[in-house]
Parts: C-alpha cells; sequence; structure tokens
C-alpha cells in the first residue's frame, strides 16, 4: 500500500512539473521576442520562477538577463498569465516598466500640485497688494 501511494504521489509530481514547464515555456517564448537582443537571453530557472493561480490563469513571475542598446546585460523581471488548459499567454509585462509608469504618472502628479501651488500663491499675493491699498 505505502509503495502504491508513493508511486501516486510521484506521479502526480511529475505532471505537475510537466504542467508547470509547460506554462514557463509558454512565458519565456512571449517574453523572448519584446527584448532588444533575444539572443543573449539569459532566463532564470524553473524553480527561481514564482507560480501562482490568479483568476483562473497561471501566473509565473521570472526573470531575464539581456543586452540592451549599449550590449549591457540588464535584468527585467516578466509576470506572464496562462490559461492553464490551452497554455495560450493572456498578458506578459515587465514589472520594472510597470514601476516606470507609476513613477512617471506620479512625478506629472507632483508637477500639478506645484502649478496650482503657484497658481494660488501668485492670486494670494495679488490679493494682499489689493489689499494694502489705499
Amino acid at each position: 500500500m505505502k509503495k502504491f501511494l508513493l508511486v501516486i504521489a510521484l506521479a502526480v509530481a511529475g505532471c505537475e512539473q510537466t504542467h508547470r514547464a509547460k506554462v514557463f515555456s509558454a512565458a519565456e517564448g512571449t517574453v523572448r521576442p519584446l527584448l532588444l537582443a533575444p539572443s543573449t537571453a539569459k532566463f532564470c530557472s524553473m524553480d527561481e520562477a514564482k507560480f501562482v493561480e490568479k483568476d483562473g490563469n497561471q501566473v509565473v513571475t521570472f526573470w531575464v538577463d539581456a543586452q540592451n542598446a549599449f550590449g549591457v546585460p540588464i535584468r527585467r523581471h516578466f509576470e506572464v498569465s496562462v490559461d492553464p488548459k490551452t497554455y495560450q499567454v493572456k498578458s506578459a509585462v515587465c514589472l520594472e516598466e510597470v514601476e516606470a509608469a507609476k513613477a512617471r504618472e506620479t512625478d506629472r502628479e507632483i508637477a500639478r500640485i506645484q502649478r496650482e501651488t503657484e497658481e494660488i500663491k501668485r492670486l494670494t499675493d495679488e490679493t494682499v497688494r489689493r489689499m494694502r491699498r489705499p
């Protein structure tokens, strides 16, 4: 009985590894063409990648080192959502680009607030000058 359970456990573990390998392969195949120098890409191992289920899809987060326009290897992190039945990629995002977009939006918001603050200061100064006139 123990041997039977061990065989079942190993079979299930093997199926899970095969499933993860297919998800990882689909994610890698989607990300590789997005890189500036795809032939220089070095992906993390499957063991280093993180797999989670989200909204019925398998989401894999991993890193890849690839050369930039200057030939310097740069590490980027990606999050790819894959349909667990068809292994079709639903979405892929570079996490550094998401953070950069958030930073740009924050910078725009700060600039807007600074402009509004300057306008309020200008109007306040103008009002004070008018009130001081005889």
